[in-house]
């Protein structure tokens, strides 16, 4: 590991700590600053590491997936002043998502011959989000968020699906189980907390829980990008 990679990967547990400390303390009003430091930090790192790689457009999906989860940590920032920016900030992780399901694909597209593997898979993933959202409906119809909501929780879902889908690649397998597949399988239980403490009932402690998967979520996935693309 080069040590300017090590250092933003320092700089970004450092912004983790200063933000969940804020976040303990109730003083919010610092977020403003500490929260949108946090995928810069992970972006800077995945640059340094990888300058020459031969993946250029793979690069570019996780740099834009970074960009808008970036958008998408900033408008939730302002959710409590208004319901928009929660509607706001779902569309930019969503379009998020998008480009890392973009990326994976990309590595290892779908295909014919694994069929039956991905059916399994994606039973198991549809049959946890249809279970999600029968819990949250009747709260997210008064809000009129049924739509978006449900719409990105499959997409969410179709994330985790295309990184189980890269252990169809032998060269991909050991990457896929120590970065890609834990990453977005915390990626869902994050944003699985954030609903249920939001439409459904307050979980004592959400705000810790839902903070302390994501940011090691998304480590996860641009470690794992960062080695993908070292090796390209």
């Amino acid at each position: 590991m080069k040590p300017a990679q090590l250092t933003f990967y320092f700089l970004y547990l450092f912004v983790v700590i200063a933000d969940i400390m804020l976040m303990l303390s109730h003083a919010d009003q610092f977020r403003y600053f500490t929260k949108p430091l946090l995928m810069p930090m992970l972006m800077l790192s995945l640059i340094v590491a990888t300058p020459k790689t031969s993946h250029v457009r793979s690069k570019s999906l996780i740099l834009l997936a970074l960009t808008f989860c970036l958008l998408g940590d900033i408008l939730l920032l302002f959710q409590k002043d208004d319901i928009i920016y929660f509607q706001y900030g779902l569309a930019a992780f969503l379009v998020g998502h998008i480009f890392y399901i973009l990326f994976f694909t990309r590595i290892k597209p779908f295909t014919k011959n694994n069929a039956l593997f991905t059916f399994f898979c994606g039973i198991g993933i549809l049959a946890y989000i249809i279970f999600l959202l029968v819990i949250l409906w009747r709260n997210l119809a008064k809000e009129q968020l049924e739509i978006p909501v449900a719409a990105y929780a499959f997409t969410i879902g179709f994330l985790l699906l295309s990184t189980l889908n890269l252990l169809t690649n032998r060269r991909m397998r050991n990457i896929a189980w120590t970065y890609f597949i834990p990453g977005s399988a915390l990626f869902i239980l994050s944003d699985s907390i954030l609903a249920l403490n939001k439409f459904n009932e307050e979980i004592s402690h959400a705000n810790l829980f839902i903070m302390i998967t994501y940011v090691i979520a998304q480590f996860l996935l641009i470690a794992g990008a960062s080695r993908f693309l070292k090796k390209a």
